[in-house]
């Protein structure tokens, strides 16, 4: 397995556009990061044998549950089919005013 470091904090958190390894560029947008298809497939491959991994331990099925969910979260975000707490503004979006 190749793994490709960027600059800017370890993972590049803080800029809009990191560098990886051998001139790849990895572009942080609105709603997640994209990554060549390339990529995306060994993130997949990758995120498949990790899933199994926490499936074949001894947690309990809560714990395992909540690792896969913020790990799929993850996935999802780099594919930009996630944007952290949209869930919650949508929710806030449609109450009431009391």
């Amino acid at each position: 397995m190749q793994v490709l470091p960027v600059t800017q904090a370890g993972l590049g958190w803080l800029g809009k556009e990191t560098v990886a390894a051998e001139g790849q560029k990895l572009n942080w947008g609105r709603t997640g990061m994209t990554v060549s298809s390339t990529t995306m497939r060994e993130i997949e491959e990758a995120f498949r044998k990790y899933e199994a991994e926490v499936e074949a331990t001894a947690m309990t099925p809560n714990a395992k549950a909540t690792y896969l969910l913020h790990s799929r979260n993850f996935v999802r975000w780099l594919k930009g089919d996630f944007k952290p707490g949209e869930k919650l503004l949508r929710s806030a979006a449609g109450r009431r005013p009391r």
